[in-house]
């Protein structure tokens, strides 16, 4: 559940009572990662209340959401990309329920700073604050999407003796007796 007034106005995402649901993620090469989209169902009955923040493994956090919607309840089918121009709160994007794709609060900058994480397996959370009293809610479902090559970086077959290649993953071998290749 989303605590009643757990967190101030300006809050940050690091302190008072707040709601987290995190998310493991392992299988991603830290090379060469991108998010293709964060999806959320967050049940509250004064949107407007709602800060929202991911925090990624390496502890940073980028705001999605920051008091829009007025009195209207509901992030239904939310997603947030890269891609995305339009910001919940911004003119034309203030009526919850919220339902589509948007760009994060914090922008674009914000955004290269948050995919300059060196390792993105690990724990990804959302972090929901609410900062007025009088109406309560809970995030009932999210998803992270990634994009990730995962390409092995390097090989070395041994021994290199009648092996048209020692550094690739494709290679003929053309042994005069039966050897061993590692």
């Amino acid at each position: 559940n989303i605590a009643d007034s757990g967190v101030g106005a300006a809050w940050n995402g690091t302190t008072g009572t707040f709601a987290t649901s995190p998310i493991g993620v392992s299988g991603l090469n830290p090379a060469s990662w991108t998010i293709t989209s964060i999806c959320l169902k967050i049940v509250h009955t004064w949107d407007s209340d709602l800060i929202v923040y991911l925090v990624n493994p390496c502890g940073q956090r980028i705001l999605l959401i920051k008091a829009a919607g007025g009195a209207g309840s509901n992030f239904t089918n939310t997603c947030f990309t890269t891609a995305a121009g339009n910001v919940i709160g911004s003119a034309g994007n203030n009526t919850a329920p919220f339902s589509g794709t948007y760009a994060p609060k914090a922008g674009a900058a914000a955004w290269a700073a948050f995919l300059a994480c060196a390792n993105p397996n690990g724990t990804w959370s959302l972090t929901v604050g609410d900062s007025v009293g009088g109406s309560t809610g809970n995030i009932d479902d999210w998803t992270i999407n990634f994009s990730s090559t995962n390409a092995v970086a390097s090989y070395a077959w041994s021994p290199a003796t009648n092996l048209t290649s020692t550094t690739t993953a494709s290679t003929t071998a053309s042994p005069p007796s039966t050897t061993t290749y590692t």
